[in-house]
């Protein structure tokens, strides 16, 4: 006689990113095999389960769980007990989502369209051949359709899309791939397609997607709805093309994204490796930053006086089919205005493009993204800009929240962060807030994700410049609420976030970028610090130089020339200025080069930066003086250019014969300014002097730092501010301090620039809420 099998029921809650990724149809599907019984379910932000069944089932069910889950989801933690076995179970079923308030909400990004459904995409004989919107649970619409959680249909833009029978039935379908996923639909159900080519035209579904082809086959420029917002698409190599959309953008000089069909097409135009080629190709389809190839056919209006382009592939149903029709790239750009948030209205688009042709869907965008930026250096990936498919995302804290707590960021390349308990969730980038509408858009994305995480803040922390509008809407909000608020150092913020990143409570910290208000009431930007999350200590720094007429001179390199040539007493009789003094004033005009330098005798609107991003701009100013910065950077990103032409080894650039002197742990930067003139005058090339400016850069970190380590007697170095984007300095400063047996640490996932001081901010201010 057979022994009775002995029967357990588990009940298991499962943290992380557990919906929207095929998570409760993969449950589904285990569970079934493993013949247990039970259901799953979305609960507020996790997934909770019964299972039922034998023992040793449940055992192997828990391992599967744990060591096979979804590629798309990501597990934080799994809790279970054991429950009283159920009389009444039979099966297993996925059940109606309920909100309990358990656990912490995880959102899935936006992730780019599968290989499965490209197959069906382009199948004459599947249902969906050539349809724009198919998608499956491994693919399509995640944050940029959610209005709230949890993640049902119900909850998205897509609740106003009945499914027709063949549609509801795939979603009704353990076995389908189609299990469960939310935004499914098909030509009949689905979001549909509309040409609009001018007021009396408009065309839809396929006769739209064929119109829109052959307008791009003749060299149009459209306007196109995709994921997170509207691009502007148009030929990559028609120059004209290139030059339309450059005056609809009001965008003279700031690169241009390409979109190529796959990696193999992008080849032929930039030079790749296997590391660069798995980010193009990855779920997450950001633009990755690449060298062109000299033989490319790309215009050199794509980016002007730069060696690299930011390249990406299509990544909707809809950008396949249109480049599938295309021989050639096309251009993608954001649509939205200089200043604006991204464009994701369609009366809007209708208003801003409607002399072109706008390529737009019914579909509703709840959220707008950007696309995200990263590159790949030396093996290691690091992320520009956190959006589409990276964000939203969440980071662990180096310890627990004493309460919930929000970071507004800085001023550039906006972010925000919110945190609770162990888990900061930081949003997608929000731009520069510099205009009323980008503050709006920074607002309300910021209420969309107090109410999807269900984070109310009581602990707000923000930069120390006044004028910041972050900062300003900080104490607006703090006020209101009757919260406190925190002001966190700049670049203090920078060390911090590089820190918690890596789990590591204290070390020294290069902090180098355009500027930062310091707690001296000058701006900060080249800075040597000691710093825990609690406080800081600012042992060194680049030497003070005037900026004349503040912000006028990030946007005139030629202006802080002048700033360091004052420093080093050189304005009126040296002999090296006269040069440049001249070619100033024919560019320029007498009259402005004079009250320039009145500012900086006189004092006069000329405040005091340390700032390492301003030596690279007043640099750039002697080796490509015609230079006149049109965005944030392009001096800085022109030098770096420059100096990538130059292959000499580092005894061969010694004889450039750059040189700066240590004022013991303050670096005299107007004395190596003044020895990159003396170089020019000399007549070494303007690549190599470039490249020696960078090694020298690289050689006073490498001083500075061994004095704080005997002083301190910290090795530990992390590499902070806008200023380490520049892939020349920083792969020479950490190759240079391996050497010199410091440990190195750059950020993981978040950006180096400001898109990643909003998590430093939160991080110390909830440090000082706790001593």
């Amino acid at each position: 006689m057979a022994l009775p099998v002995t029967v357990s029921r588990v009940k298991i809650y499962v943290h992380g990113v557990v919906q929207g990724v095929g998570f409760r149809p993969f449950v589904f599907n285990l569970a079934k095999r493993l013949h247990l019984q039970g259901f799953v379910c979305n609960n507020g932000g996790i997934a909770e389960i019964e299972i039922e069944g034998k023992q040793e089932d449940i055992d192997a069910f828990l391992q599967e769980l744990r060591q096979k889950p979804p590629l798309l989801a990501c597990i934080e933690k799994i809790d279970w007990q054991t429950c009283p076995v159920s009389a009444h179970s039979r099966g297993f079923q996925i059940i109606e989502s309920k909100n309990d308030g358990l656990g912490a909400r995880f959102v899935p990004p936006d992730i780019a369209t599968c290989n499965q459904c490209l197959t069906e995409l382009f199948s004459r004989s599947d249902r969906r051949y050539l349809y724009p919107f198919i998608n499956c649970i491994d693919c399509g619409p995640r944050f940029t359709i959610i209005e709230s959680l949890p993640y049902d249909r119900q909850a998205t833009t897509m609740r106003k899309f009945k499914m027709c029978a063949l549609c509801q039935a795939e979603y009704d379908d353990p076995g389908n791939r189609r299990f469960h996923a939310q935004p499914n639909s098909c030509h009949d159900c689905g979001p549909e397609l509309f040409l609009q080519i001018s007021e009396r035209e408009r065309l839809c579904g396929p006769q739209a997607l064929l119109a829109a082809k052959e307008l791009l086959q003749k060299n149009h420029v459209l306007a196109v709805k995709g994921l997170g917002g509207f691009h502007l698409l148009g030929n990559a190599l028609n120059e004209q093309v290139v030059e339309t959309i450059r005056k609809l953008k009001s965008r003279k000089h700031r690169p241009l994204a390409v979109m190529f069909c796959d990696v193999t097409s992008l080849n032929e135009y930039c030079h790749l490796d296997g590391s660069e080629s798995s980010l193009l190709e990855s779920s997450q389809r950001p633009i990755v930053l690449l060298r062109k190839k000299k033989a490319g056919k790309l215009p050199e209006a794509i980016a002007p006086g730069l060696d690299e382009i930011g390249a990406m592939l299509a990544y909707t149903p809809l950008h396949h089919l249109l480049l599938k029709s295309c021989a050639f790239p096309l251009v993608a750009t954001s649509a939205n205005k200089r200043g604006y948030p991204i464009l994701t209205d369609n009366e809007q688009a209708l208003e801003q493009y409607g002399k072109y042709a706008v390529l737009f869907h019914n579909r509703e965008i709840h959220s707008g993204y950007d696309d995200s930026l990263v590159r790949s250096q030396g093996g290691r990936n690091s992320t520009l800009r956190r959006a589409r498919g990276l964000a939203p995302g969440q980071l662990r804290l180096p310890f627990p929240a004493r309460v919930p707590a929000l970071a507004v960021g800085g001023h550039l390349k906006s972010t925000f962060c919110a945190a609770r308990g162990f888990e900061a969730r930081i949003s997608q980038h929000l731009g520069d807030i510099e205009t009323i509408e980008r503050l709006e858009n920074y607002e309300k994305t910021f209420l969309l994700y107090e109410k999807l995480f269900d984070i109310q803040p009581q602990l707000i922390a923000a930069d120390l410049h006044p004028h910041y509008q972050t900062t300003i809407f900080a104490e607006t909000f703090a006020n209101g609420r009757g919260l406190p608020l925190i002001k966190v150092q700049h670049h203090h913020a920078h060390a911090a976030s590089v820190m918690a990143e890596n789990s590591i409570d204290s070390a020294l910290a290069v902090v180098f970028d355009g500027t930062g208000l310091g707690t001296d009431g000058n701006l900060w930007g080249g800075e040597f610090l000691h710093t825990s999350y609690h406080q800081f200590e600012r042992l060194g720094h680049l030497e003070n130089i005037p900026m004349p007429g503040g912000e006028a001179a990030v946007k005139n390199p030629w202006r802080m020339a002048l700033g360091f040539a004052a420093q080093h007493g050189l304005l009126k009789e040296d002999a090296l200025m006269s040069e440049l003094l001249g070619a100033l004033e024919e560019r320029y005009g007498k009259k402005e080069l004079s009250g320039v330098i009145a500012q900086i005798e006189k004092n006069i609107n000329a405040p005091l930066t340390s700032s390492c991003g301003r030596l690279f701009d007043a640099v750039s100013a002697l080796i490509s003086p015609a230079c006149r910065p049109t965005y944030e950077g392009q001096a800085a990103m022109e030098l770096e250019s420059v100096a990538r032409q130059c292959s000499c080894s580092r005894r061969e650039l010694s004889k450039v014969g750059l040189k700066y002197e240590l004022d013991s742990t303050i670096i005299k930067t107007s004395i190596l300014f003044h020895s990159v003139q003396e170089a020019l005058m000399r007549g070494h090339g303007r690549e190599c002097v470039a490249r020696a400016f960078h090694m020298a850069v690289c050689d006073f970190i490498i001083d500075v730092l061994e004095i704080l380590r005997s002083k301190t007697g910290d090795s530990k170095v992390c590499l902070a501010g806008g200023v380490f984007q520049n892939t020349l300095l920083s792969a020479m400063t950490e190759q240079r301090l391996h050497e010199e047996n410091f440990q190195v640490f750059l950020p993981k996932k978040l950006p180096i620039n400001d898109g990643g001081i909003s998590f430093g901010q939160v991080v110390v201010a909830l440090s000082k809420l706790g001593s």
